[in-house]
């Protein structure tokens, strides 16, 4: 990085630094001793024996944000603009999940791993802020709910994982499959193993071992974790992975985070913008569903899409109303409609007491 550059802490030790060019919209130090507190903590559980992590801010022209690990190395790099950035609070919770991924990645075909790789940071990033109470247990309520009405209200949720990796780069909704359907499986994983060892195992055991595996230089892919969590839950175990993968629904316990928090079945809307979604690649609105959503609201094949909802962020955290701003002979219109579908069954969680 060339110019005058601005960390966190001021002057960065072996084990955290982050680093940034130009003054920020977010407050970058908060962002900064977020993800150093929060580094500590996940060294400490995950064991690692060599801790040491780099961030990078960049300021760019583009509209958009994006963000990316740096291969080899532990460290991850994300860019911001004056014209879209996140948040102080929406940069605190990527960063906890693109920690994660410095300990937990099975080897293997994207397609194969994506739900375990995404999953995990999903399910510790959440889980690990809440035990080191980084979050209190209002937040944590919060956050799971949010990401359980992303995983229930996706409609290509019940794609099985092959399927879902064909159409990653076409559809946006894709990409956010292994996200939801990772982290509500391990989820169901952790309370069945609880329960089979009468509290003495847990999911943190299984990933101990694939991390020692790891570290010892052995390959450890999709089969190491079917023949762990066999060991832990016999045929029924490896059963509900391959139901998993074939994407069948997860609908874990309702008390499978008792005491504390208490699950409860709801029906849940499942996002429907009411035409096809690639329009938001294309830029042009094609499949309108006459009497859905967007037919309802005057929407035509053949409208430009001059500005919309980030796509990609529509699965992940449902909006209760998107509004689009199209183009039509010329002519620039405003649309704002509900963006719901079908209604599925789901979990949602409370506070207990």
């Amino acid at each position: 990085m060339a110019g005058p550059v601005s960390s966190h802490p001021q002057v960065p030790g072996d084990t955290f630094g982050m680093y940034w060019l130009s003054e920020t919209k977010f407050d970058a130090n908060e962002v900064g001793r977020h993800v150093e507190l929060l580094y500590q903590q996940m060294c400490a559980f995950f064991r690692d024996p060599d801790p040491g992590y780099r961030v990078f801010v960049r300021k760019h022209p583009f509209v958009g944000n994006g963000g990316s690990a740096l291969p080899g190395s532990r460290g991850f790099m994300f860019g911001w603009s004056d014209e879209k950035t996140q948040t102080t609070a929406a940069l605190k919770r990527l960063l906890e999940h693109e920690t994660v991924h410095n300990w937990t990645l099975l080897d293997g075909d994207p397609a194969e791993v994506s739900w375990y790789n995404e999953g995990t940071a999903e399910y510790y990033s959440l889980l690990l802020t809440l035990r080191s109470g980084v979050i209190d247990e209002d937040s944590f309520v919060s956050l799971l709910n949010e990401r359980a009405h992303g995983y229930y209200g996706n409609p290509v949720q019940t794609l099985s994982s092959a399927e879902a990796a064909r159409i990653y780069w076409t559809d946006w909704r894709a990409q956010r499959v292994p996200y939801g359907r990772g982290q509500f499986y391990l989820l169901d994983v952790d309370h069945k193993i609880r329960q089979a060892s009468e509290g003495r195992r847990s999911l943190d055991d299984i990933i101990w071992e694939l991390l020692d595996r790891k570290r010892a230089g052995q390959e450890t892919g999709v089969d190491a974790w079917v023949e762990l969590i066999t060991a832990e839950l016999g045929q029924d175990g490896r059963k509900e992975y391959e139901a998993m993968m074939a994407g069948q629904w997860v609908l874990p316990s309702a008390d499978c985070l008792s005491p504390r928090f208490t699950g409860r079945e709801e029906q849940i809307r499942q996002l429907d913008v009411g035409f096809d979604y690639s329009s938001f690649r294309t830029q042009t609105v094609s499949g309108v569903v006459q009497g859905g959503n967007a037919d309802r609201v005057g929407i035509r094949d053949g409208d430009q899409i001059v500005q919309a909802p980030a796509p990609h962020s529509l699965p992940s955290k449902p909006a209760k109303e998107i509004t689009l701003t199209l183009a039509r002979d010329g002519q620039q219109f405003e649309v704002a409609y509900e963006p719901f579908g079908d209604l599925v069954p789901g979990m949602l969680w409370e506070k207990t007491g």
